[in-house]
């Protein structure tokens, strides 16, 4: 009987195992059940000690699993150097996940199981209805922030497909999008500033990523330079308009909502502009680069 228990338990450890490795290939999480209806009433079954402890071995699994999907962060969503489709991309994966999660925590079996170590008063169960109740916290967090973060997806799209020269058209109708996003929305909004703070800064980034695709740094310091010239200058032009456009949107907040400080875009300049700043100076230095390639190594059109 003793080795019949043990193998019991290695084998339901083992298929834990396979069923995690089995879909975690295709980025889901599965919950781990044994098959058949092996769960007798809750009250018989709550008095079967060998049983309560099978089903505090799947609960701590259950537990573990859990914790990862709501402590794990993107590292696309966190990186410096991401751009606002990357947040919503993130967002819409964590819409997902949760999502499935929530609905095996639904389901009759898995209920069964929690009742029965309800009944038996097992301390395991105190971690994993925390759990429970933060997948429920996140999950509605998770598909406000993807709601109102699809208006943005167009917007976005153009940004990351446009060149110096067209982004500023773009960016009125992407800050009034952001706009609307801190008046309405549950989670990007005065409680939350630092999650407008980073979408701004992601604009920021993508508007990096799309000046530094028209300069070529090989045709600078190869003497080429006219062409190079004018996407610098435009690259200028850009990243001066943008904290320009975003002063101006900030400003109208203030001036439609004088008495409610709240609403107002009082966000420190550096956590949204230092890299577009730095990006701006290093384009003005190779601009001086260049002016000395005219005057002492410049390559002409026919050479």
């Amino acid at each position: 009987e003793s080795v019949k228990k043990d193998l019991s338990g290695y084998l339901h450890k083992f298929m834990s195992s396979l069923t995690e490795s089995k879909f975690e290939a295709a980025e889901r999480n599965v919950l781990y059940l044994p098959s058949g209806n092996f769960l007798p009433d809750a009250t018989l079954a709550a008095q079967n000690k060998d049983l309560v402890q099978q089903l505090e071995s799947i609960v701590i699994s259950w537990t573990r699993q859990i914790k990862d999907v709501v402590s794990s962060h993107d590292n696309a969503y966190h990186a410096e150097v991401s751009g606002p489709l990357e947040e919503i991309h993130f967002w819409r994966s964590r819409t997902v996940d949760l999502s499935r999660i929530s609905e095996q925590l639904q389901r009759a079996d898995v209920c069964r199981v929690v009742r029965v170590l309800e009944t038996s008063k097992s301390s395991y169960l105190a971690r994993f209805g925390s759990l429970v109740t933060k997948v429920r916290d996140n999950s509605i967090e998770a598909n406000d922030n993807l709601k109102f973060l699809e208006y943005l997806v167009v917007p976005c799209k153009l940004l990351a497909n446009s060149d110096p020269s067209g982004i500023c058209r773009i960016l009125p109708e992407l800050l009034s999008h952001i706009r609307m996003i801190w008046m309405l929305s549950g989670f990007y909004s005065s409680k939350h500033p630092e999650r407008l703070t980073g979408l701004l800064r992601k604009i920021s980034n993508e508007i990096i990523h799309r000046c530094c695709a028209t300069v070529s740094l090989n045709e600078i310091f190869d003497g080429d330079v006219d062409m190079s010239m004018v996407a610098l200058e435009e690259s200028i032009q850009c990243g001066v308009l943008w904290k320009r456009m975003y002063r101006r949107t900030a400003a109208a907040i203030y001036a439609a909502h004088p008495a409610l400080p709240e609403l107002h875009w009082a966000f420190d300049d550096a956590s949204i502009f230092a890299q577009i700043d730095a990006f701006v100076q290093r384009c003005r230095d190779l601009l001086e680069v260049c002016e000395g390639q005219i005057q002492f190594c410049r390559k002409s059109a026919s050479t």
